[in-house]
């Protein structure tokens, strides 16, 4: 009987040696862990002399109120319990916070920095990002790329968002002009003479017709000499 005791109280200990123990130290430093995880150089002071309850599990942090300035520390253990945990966050990790929130929630376009009359040629210095919740039609920009070079077809105001319909097209082929059309069979590229029947910029899908053999087809521009009507 004495031999069952014994093993019994091994078998007990190491299955208690097993089990995850965290002190309200080892609790606390999961929580500068969480605090971090969320936002870079975060300034908040939190009691350290505050005791919390052991917990013989693992341990779960959450925002409570979706906000970082109280967090519900949970005890996942056999004897599972909540805390609460002020962090005493400062004001302006919070306002930062919820404004990278709200960038989340918007959508980023490209808009005037001064008023541009009509014919500008546009700059890098002439524009700016800008999250909007509502833009309307979706022709807009989102790269500074795109726009650089481009005129304008009319005047814009400041703060204006600029869509396409504003600039003056800039096209990449030209009606009438002299293209290759290119087209694939296979592991075989074929390329022939075409002549562009209508205007378009790259990426366009417009019509061309084969010089040999004068049937009209549609492809999308390629570059300034190409229509390749596969993608």
């Amino acid at each position: 009987m004495k031999y069952y005791f014994i093993i019994i109280l091994v078998v007990f200990f190491k299955a208690s040696s097993l089990m995850a123990v965290y002190e309200s130290k080892d609790i606390l430093n999961q929580v500068h862990i969480f605090l971090s995880s969320k936002q870079n150089n975060i300034e908040y002071k939190i009691n350290e002399k505050i005791k919390i309850p052991n917990c013989f599990g693992n341990i779960q942090i959450k925002e409570k109120y979706d906000s970082l300035k109280t967090l519900e520390i949970i005890c996942l253990g056999e004897k599972s319990w909540k805390y609460n945990l002020r962090t005493n966050i400062s004001s302006k990790n919070i306002k930062k916070r919820q404004k990278n929130k709200l960038k989340k929630n918007k959508i980023p376009v490209l808009v005037t920095l001064v008023r541009l009359k009509r014919g500008h040629q546009i700059k890098e210095s002439d524009i700016k990002v800008k999250y909007l919740s509502h833009i309307g039609s979706n022709n807009t920009f989102t790269k500074t790329k795109a726009l650089l070079g481009r005129k304008l077809k009319v005047p814009l105001k400041e703060g204006q968002i600029i869509r396409e319909r504003h600039l003056i097209k800039n096209w990449v082929i030209k009606e009438g002009q002299k293209v290759k059309i290119e087209h694939q069979k296979g592991n075989l590229l074929i390329l022939v003479d075409g002549i562009a029947l209508n205007s378009g910029m790259e990426g366009d899908y417009l019509e061309v017709k084969n010089e040999n053999s004068g049937k009209i087809i549609k492809g999308w521009v390629k570059n300034n000499k190409k229509i390749t009507i596969f993608r």
